[in-house]
């Protein structure tokens, strides 16, 4: 049986860390397998820079390329970024992984 599994991450970023997420993406990007367009009936590598060109493609490329790094052999069927306007923002949770205390023998 097939069942649609989505996952939602929110993320509040000031412009100095929306920078921070283009560079990242744009380097994840120099690192991996090439976009091409088509110009006048050619294939034509896409640059980084043109390929992401702002913080909601910079999260796509992120999301997409970790994605399948991890699980190559599933498809996601659809990657989707917005920008959210009118939300009160309320602080962070923090999720922390809970590990079991271990003893350690000297």
């Amino acid at each position: 049986m097939e069942r649609l599994y989505r996952i939602e991450i929110d993320f509040v970023l000031d412009d100095r860390l929306r920078s921070k997420v283009i560079q990242a993406a744009r380097a994840d990007y120099r690192n991996g397998d090439a976009v091409f367009a088509v110009e006048n009936g050619e294939n034509v590598e896409m640059t980084a820079e043109e390929f992401v060109v702002d913080t909601k493609t910079a999260f796509l490329e992120i999301a997409e390329s970790g994605f399948r790094a991890i699980l190559p052999d599933i498809e996601a069927r659809c990657f989707r970024c917005g920008i959210e306007q009118g939300v009160e923002l309320k602080p962070p949770t923090r999720v922390v992984r809970r590990c079991r205390p271990r003893r350690i023998d000297s």
